[in-house]
């Protein structure tokens, strides 16, 4: 018997136009994700090869790869059971199909809501920040977002002007 493991990216969420998306590197058995190593930023990927930037590891993106992993076995055991019964006379296979048809469901969702496969704008800053990109570099995701460049939680302050001694308002006055 041939046993399949290694490690490999599952996990794909927040992907920023023009840098790359994140995923998680995980320790596998027959391609099922099973322990979470790392996490990356992927700026290219071709078949089984990649290049990216290891980042902190994403919540997000690990449960994605769970998810997605249990989504298809589901959907995989789903079709499997409704065949099953489908083919013994008066087998109940409804309960087989909606679990194949929700998992396929949730699968299809995960890949392609942008809520989970797109990074917000918040998102995007961070991962830049992690990369160390620089100010130009920012401002250009801002572009893409079309919001405002982030200010990181620092808003300037005004700068206002120094007061004269000798002038007539409320905190020069002097007793007399």
């Amino acid at each position: 018997m041939v046993v399949i493991y290694g490690s490999k990216l599952s996990g794909k969420v927040d992907a920023v136009p023009g840098l790359g998306f994140v995923a998680t590197k995980f320790a596998h058995i027959y391609y099922v994700p099973l322990i979470p190593s790392q996490g990356w930023l992927v700026i290219s990927q071709s078949g089984n090869t990649w290049r990216g930037v290891r980042i902190p590891m994403s919540t997000k993106s690990v449960f994605m790869g769970w998810a997605r992993a249990i989504a298809v076995l589901a959907g995989i055991g789903g079709i499997i059971g409704t065949v099953v019964a489908a083919n013994h006379s008066g087998g109940d296979f409804m309960a087989p199909l909606l679990t194949a048809l929700f998992a396929w469901g949730f699968f299809a969702f995960s890949k392609m809501y942008k809520g989970i496969t797109k990074a917000s704008y918040r998102r995007a800053c961070q991962i830049g920040q992690h990369l160390g990109l620089s100010e130009q570099a920012m401002a250009e995701i801002a572009q893409t977002y079309g919001e405002p460049p982030m200010n990181y939680g620092f808003e300037p302050l005004p700068v206002s002007r120094p007061i004269q001694e000798g002038t007539n308002g409320p905190e020069a006055q002097t007793a007399r």
